[in-house]
């Protein structure tokens, strides 16, 4: 058995040294959810041979779900596979949480600018703190809002508490024991209410989410505590030991026809080390399919994007403002210039914002030697929510963004984006790997990366 092995390894190390010129490179499509013609289609353009068992470590190229369903193999320096060995340290909400925080705390971003404030809370006695943490942060903004609310109608506070020291007079509802400085040491660096928060119309809404779950599993949006606390302990979902993220929701979100909607933007990171990052040049919107309001929170068709909860709802794609319930970048940037009265709101304004939010959410990750493979790579969506004043803020990230050619505005943008990404990781590796871009011009640039 012993010598068979090492035939077999022997036989895997001298394929990998024959040139190009004698072999036809060989390419894996590990198709999980969903079928990958368009990679299929470029690889055969190039003339490389599909290797029918997914399973082989004989391979140029490896497109897969997880990175962890090559654990155990030792792959070889060459051999390209489309996810760093600690992949989901952006894609698990936990984990980005953790990873902007930590940045945010060095002082190197301000995270406060993109990323709603967020608490992760699991059962466990010894993560008891965020849960103490995340109930300061409910009562202060309550405060502010009963204050805010008693002033308009001309009623006297006085003896209300103020926000800063709200925290005693309101303990006793939910047994809280005040610790004055607690929020501010989880916060050395200022981490500031967002505009939208600040002054909503209701008020005090969060958003929890299981850390670990993806498509729109287990969200809920909740304005009173109780029922919150209630969820994030008693859910029977699988997700409890990995928790649950409870951030505040952004209650003022920019509207197209009454619809709430985000933003897919596609990313690839080529390297880790140096960090390289790509953020691919269209991006598309997913609308809600009911009308947003914050009278019923519990109504995830109106607040929840996300396709896999909007193909469920009764009137899915029946807008004919939205037909699908998505638009292309296109569409919406002359929308945003017809509803503003002015001109390129999308490039001066928007993109800058959604570049800025890549940036900081790649630096973020952590990452080891070990960790930093050059061979591999990760394409990733970002969600990004636009509000009405027009700021950008950081929904989540997706390892494995859907690439499924299911409507008239993602099909184009898909078949694009796994061409570029082909040019950027296969065709050109050289150019970027030995920083000959930077003298490049624009054109030359999509010339070469797309």
């Amino acid at each position: 058995m012993k010598s068979c092995q090492f035939c077999f390894l022997f036989g895997f190390l001298l394929y990998l040294s024959v040139s190009a010129v004698q072999r036809k490179k060989r390419f894996i499509l590990d198709e999980v959810t969903g079928r990958l013609d368009v990679l299929r289609e470029e690889f055969a353009r190039r003339d490389w041979q599909e290797v029918e068992r997914r399973d082989s470590v004989i391979f140029d190229f490896k497109w897969t779900w997880s990175a962890q369903r090559l654990q155990g193999v030792s792959l070889h320096s060459r051999q390209l596979l489309n996810h760093f060995v600690n992949y989901d340290e952006l894609g698990r909400k936990d984990r980005l949480l953790v990873n902007l925080y930590r940045l945010h705390a060095s002082g190197a971003v301000n995270a406060s600018r993109f990323f709603p404030r967020a608490y992760l809370i699991r059962n466990s006695s010894a993560d008891d703190r965020e849960r103490r943490l995340f109930i300061q942060d409910f009562l202060r903004v309550q405060a502010t809002l009963q204050r805010n609310r008693l002033e308009e109608l001309g009623h006297c506070t006085i003896g209300l508490p103020e926000a800063e020291g709200c925290d005693a007079h309101m303990a006793n509802t939910v047994g809280l024991d005040p610790e004055p400085d607690l929020f501010d040491r989880r916060f050395p660096q200022p981490f500031e209410l967002l505009p939208s928060q600040a002054t909503a119309p209701f008020g005090n809404v969060w958003i929890a989410k299981p850390a670990a779950h993806a498509r729109g599993v287990g969200i809920e949006l909740f304005s009173s505590l109780e029922p919150l606390l209630q969820y994030v302990s008693s859910s029977s979902l699988a997700a409890l030991e990995s928790g649950f993220v409870v951030q505040r929701y952004v209650e003022r979100p920019l509207l197209v026809d009454g619809k709430k909607f985000d933003v897919r933007q596609f990313v690839l990171i080529s390297s880790l080390d140096p960090l390289t990052v790509f953020v691919y040049d269209d991006c598309y919107l997913r609308f809600a399919s009911e009308n947003f309001t914050l009278a019923n929170v519990s109504n995830t068709f109106a607040h929840l994007t996300n396709f896999q909860v909007q193909k469920n709802a009764p009137n899915y794609g029946e807008s004919a403002e939205m037909p699908e319930a998505q638009w292309s970048r296109k569409r919406f940037a002359e929308h945003l210039d017809s509803a503003t009265k002015d001109s390129n709101v999308w490039q001066r304004i928007i993109q800058p914002q959604i570049d800025e939010i890549v940036v900081a959410a790649a630096r973020s990750w952590p990452s080891t030697p070990t960790e930093r493979r050059r061979y591999s790579f990760e394409l990733l969506g970002f969600d990004i929510l636009i509000d009405e004043s027009l700021n950008c803020y950081l929904l989540e990230v997706n390892t494995n963004p859907g690439l499924h050619m299911l409507t008239d505005v993602v099909r184009p943008h898909h078949r694009a984006a796994q061409q570029d990404l082909l040019r950027v990781v296969l065709d050109n590796r050289d150019v970027w790997e030995l920083d000959q871009y930077q003298s490049m011009t624009g054109s030359q640039m999509r010339e070469y990366f797309g």
